[in-house]
């Protein structure tokens, strides 16, 4: 994922962090706490698990959620 040098103003760091069509979904699972991958899939209409993994991963990275707990870590 690729993120601007240079911003105006905080927010568009975290825009750029979150945009894509599945992880504000995924962020917004996890604040009620933990998940395994498949609930996570199951609970999701029209992910597959590469991408859900691909976009966790990112999460990751960015510190929005922890891989072994599987929850936001905010």
């Amino acid at each position: 994922m690729k993120i601007r040098e240079e911003f105006t103003c905080p927010l568009e760091l975290v825009q750029d962090m979150i945009k894509g069509k599945w992880k504000h979904i995924i962020i917004w699972l996890l604040r009620k706490g933990s998940y395994s991958l498949a609930a996570l899939e199951k609970e999701i209409d029209g992910i597959n698990q590469k991408m859900l993994l691909e976009q966790l991963k990112e999460l990751q990275e960015f510190g929005f959620v922890d891989k072994k707990l599987m929850m936001v870590t905010l």
